[in-house]
């Protein structure tokens, strides 16, 4: 029969269980409870489910509902246990109130994918999913047809959804970081501006408002959609900040004003609060967007590299060049000037927890020091 005990030498203070183990051999377990009740309510559920294995009974699903038990007995709280599909769901309905309608249907389609992709497996305890799951995954989105990208956006959604898991404790390890991503040929081309391409887009655009899109982007690295619809009130003239919450991400953003974009702004009519920073811009649709800024680049003479998007022969054809080249001019021209990744990916909005509403003095100096390091391109 189990019994528990105190250390005899003295040096633990928590109550050891004693009992059998399913091979027949006596043997001691500290509780790690200080409580003599809870302690032996601890060491009699390792009894039972020591005996329950000896007969044959002990299946996973009866030794995750006996560990519970024993936790929730000693604890008062039961043992959070998921099956793969449960524990998806729930972190896909917290993701559609966090995430934009576009993202959040991207998340669905992925999660959803994936849940199909494991057909029985899918309602196995969360802890059983391996690597090779999320690989046959991914290869099944491969020979359905997806293109590259899709499928590495895929498998960076479900290893961010075992990714939550993890660090809420359910599983020790992510299932989907042992899984490679696949080669893209047309994500590997695409490339920065240089400050001269950089240039001649800022003499071509003229008076429109390109030209201060452009410049918004290459010192705050926003994206094509965003800079199109900022508005006036995300502009901080005294304090020199500019805030936004980033469509794609919903994540809030705050970044310092380099000195030409500050100096740019001050010479602009201002609107009142809802008012469009870029008038002819907003509301436009994305793709549309895109051409008009292509119709700028090539009235700079500014060309990127065609490649297709697709491994193989078809596929659409797309430009190393882009809006988001300015994004990358960002990132690439502060890595240059040694600026810390983590700052980068802060002032980039690629953290993984929302920028806060304000920064320590110490964080808005560093911010600031790292803007500063973007040269002057205005002309």
């Amino acid at each position: 029969m189990a019994s528990i005990h105190k250390d005899p030498r003295g040096k633990s203070p928590f109550f050891y269980c004693a009992y059998r183990l399913p091979n027949g051999k006596r043997t001691f377990r500290s509780t790690k409870l200080k409580d003599r009740a809870a302690a032996l309510k601890f060491c009699r559920g390792l009894e039972y489910a020591s005996h329950e294995s000896r007969a044959g009974r002990l299946t996973e699903a009866r030794a995750l509902e006996l560990l519970s038990e024993i936790v929730e007995q000693t604890t008062g709280e039961a043992l959070r246990s998921y099956t793969a599909e449960g524990w998806l769901r729930e972190w896909l309905a917290g993701k559609k109130s966090a995430k934009s309608s576009a993202t959040s249907s991207k998340y669905e389609g992925a999660i959803e994918r994936f849940i199909s992709s494991l057909g029985p497996r899918a309602g196995i305890n969360l802890r059983q999913i391996l690597p090779r799951d999320v690989l046959r995954f991914r290869e099944s989105e491969v020979a359905s047809g997806k293109h590259p990208g899709t499928c590495n956006d895929y498998l960076g959604i479900v290893s961010s959804a075992f990714g939550a898991a993890r660090r809420q404790g359910l599983i020790t390890h992510n299932p989907a970081e042992a899984v490679e991503r696949l080669r893209n040929d047309a994500e590997a081309s695409r490339r920065p501006f240089t400050l001269e391409e950089i240039q001649a887009l800022l003499r071509a655009a003229g008076d429109c408002d390109w030209y201060g899109a452009t410049i918004l982007a290459l010192y705050t690295g926003i994206r094509l959609h965003d800079a199109a619809n900022l508005k006036w009130e995300s502009i901080d003239l005294d304090g020199r900040w500019i805030s936004y919450r980033a469509s794609k991400t919903r994540k809030r953003i705050r970044i310092p004003m380099h000195a030409a974009l500050y100096g740019w702004l001050k010479k602009q009519i201002r609107g009142i609060n809802k008012a469009p920073l870029f008038s002819e811009l907003a509301g436009k649709r994305t793709a549309a967007l895109s051409r008009e800024f292509g119709k700028v680049m090539t009235s700079a003479g500014v060309h990127g590299e065609i490649v297709r998007d697709r491994q193989g022969k078809s596929g659409r054809l797309v430009s190393s060049l882009g809006f988001h080249s300015l994004r990358h001019a960002y990132a690439s021209l502060m890595a240059n000037k040694g600026v810390a990744e983590e700052v980068r990916m802060k002032l980039a909005g690629h953290s993984s927890s929302d920028v806060h509403a304000g920064y320590t003095h110490h964080e808005a100096a560093v911010l600031r020091a790292a803007v500063a390091q973007l040269p002057s391109v205005l002309v």
